[in-house]
């Protein structure tokens, strides 16, 4: 399943698109709160936030970054999020993407709870306009969601957090590759984020343009000053690992497993 980027994306959700999907879909069958006429407080619940932090679906959409969003596109990549305008009172709708042309809905089939459904029933049942998808930008969004964030547990690549560690804070990050495996799993994943240009991987070292590059990604997760000094820890690895397909071991645990 192809899940929604969030490359170049100034502000993350609390949660990874893999999260917001499992909790959506654990809202079907056990939802933990009524979300009659609450399509995009659902989405924005969905990704960890407490609210979306604009009044609808509508203003939601014609608010979001011309560059965010895709205009007509029925198959919205898993964990995006899928909009229409329109209505009695022009609030229109919000919908977390599933993949493969179906979305969960709030109030489609039973009011105030969410379900699984094509993409094009929520056009057929309420007659609203399909606007397309953005990925999940929340610049708005407050507070949080206080309950549990869904653990994936998949089996993915591990990254040592420890090794990570001693491999960015070796001398210059030169010489002989530290940990490599791991270390490229970081930069593969920096490079999707656009923060690392592919010329200056270090082979499997952690070398200067990757701890530079993971400092960008703290700033990014809100750290600053000494906390972005591009050196991992586990909330920052955690973040990056549950949307690049690897889990983070610390100590003898993992963190964020996706």
């Amino acid at each position: 399943m192809t899940y929604v980027s969030t490359a170049g994306l100034d502000r993350l959700a609390p949660w990874s698109p893999q999260q917001a999907v499992a909790y959506a879909r654990g809202e079907v069958a056990w939802p933990d709160r009524d979300y009659s006429g609450q399509c995009l407080h659902f989405t924005a619940w969905c990704y960890g936030f407490g609210g979306a932090g604009a009044t609808s679906a509508t203003a939601f959409w014609h608010g979001a970054r011309h560059g965010l969003r895709h205009h007509g596109d029925h198959r919205p990549p898993a964990g995006a999020i899928v909009l229409w305008t329109g209505g009695s009172h022009g609030y229109g709708h919000a919908t977390i993407s599933a993949g493969g042309g179906k979305i969960y809905s709030t109030d489609i089939r039973r009011s105030g709870k969410v379900d699984l459904v094509p993409v094009n029933e929520i056009q057929e049942r309420w007659g609203l306009d399909f606007a397309g998808w953005v990925p999940p930008y929340f610049p708005s969004g407050w507070g949080s969601n206080p309950n549990r964030a869904p653990t994936i547990t998949r089996r993915l690549p591990a990254v040592n957090l420890a090794n990570m560690v001693a491999s960015a804070r070796s001398p210059d990050g030169h010489g002989a590759p530290s940990h490599p495996h791991g270390v490229r799993l970081i930069e593969r994943a920096l490079r999707s984020e656009g923060l690392l240009d592919p010329r200056h991987q270090a082979g499997g070292s952690f070398g200067p343009h990757t701890v530079r590059a993971y400092a960008e990604w703290q700033k990014r997760c809100g750290y600053r000053g000494s906390d972005a000094d591009g050196i991992p820890g586990p909330e920052s690895l955690g973040k990056l690992g549950a949307l690049h397909g690897f889990r983070v071991l610390a100590g003898d645990r993992d963190t964020h497993l996706v």
